[in-house]
């Protein structure tokens, strides 16, 4: 039996700016609206400009065998111009409405969303039901992360396709209640942010449950500072503590709902 159920491993989306710039994210659906969900940082720059004119959203069928991915192109100016994109004001993420149903699984694609091509099985979403509060969130069990980690291994020389995500597997290290957010023992690098966090609770029958508790937002670093007394000079290192950082998922259902 496979560790995590098949359509889970659909969840992940590569998010790639014309600009160069890239990241991860998941779709997620409400009573009334397609979402794309993502880390605010993967969208936009500190002052809130978005970090280029259009995206392409690359995702593949929850059918293994199905290799034809779904491709969307959006629009910027056009989804920021009819008030689509939604930053929080405060919290590292962020989420673009790129459709709206009537309530049958059925979507209509807002203006300046475009379908290029799709899989068997279309544009895979979570169901918003498929979200849990953080306080539901259980410090020691086991998470996967999903997204593309364009940073590692070396692209002119490829150990794997960076068209199609990577997983990992970690645990709830702690919750950082302070800044309301999750720490993973699980490393990420640049791409992993704004991918989803899944954590697996086993049931008192033995059933598990699978849902998605954070974005993935940022590492934490080690930090290790080389002293030279004779010439009064300091080498800072900042390496990967094999640590993580996930917003909690109430920060995106404060953008939802």
């Amino acid at each position: 039996m496979r560790n995590l159920p098949e359509n889970n491993l659909s969840i992940p989306i590569l998010i790639k700016f014309d600009t160069g710039s890239s990241g991860s994210g998941f779709n997620v659906v409400t009573k009334d609206h397609l979402y794309l969900v993502t880390a605010r940082h993967v969208l936009s720059d500190n002052s809130g400009k978005l970090l280029g004119k259009s995206i392409e959203l690359v995702a593949y069928s929850d059918d293994l065998n199905d290799i034809t991915p779904t491709i969307i192109n959006l629009d910027c100016e056009k989804l920021t111009a009819t008030n689509n994109v939604i930053l929080h004001p405060e919290k590292d993420v962020a989420v673009i409405r790129i459709g709206n149903t009537d309530g049958d699984n059925s979507f209509e694609l807002v203006e300046g969303v475009e379908l290029v091509s799709a899989s068997k099985t279309g544009i895979v979403w979570t169901n918003s039901n498929k979200l849990l509060s953080y306080d539901k969130v259980l410090t020691s069990n086991s998470v996967y992360i999903f997204g593309y980690p364009s940073s590692i291994g070396m692209q002119n020389s490829p150990q794997f396709d960076y068209n199609r995500p990577l997983i990992r597997k970690g645990i709830v290290a702690s919750k950082y209640e302070k800044a309301n957010t999750i720490i993973l023992d699980c490393p990420v690098y640049y791409g992993n942010s704004g991918g989803a966090v899944i954590q697996e609770e086993i049931l008192e029958n033995g059933d598990r449950k699978f849902n998605i508790i954070g974005v993935v937002s940022q590492f934490v670093p080690y930090v290790e500072n080389w002293i030279n007394n004779r010439n009064s000079l300091v080498n800072t290192t900042i390496l990967n503590s094999g640590y993580s950082v996930a917003v909690s998922i109430d920060t995106v259902l404060e953008l939802i709902t």
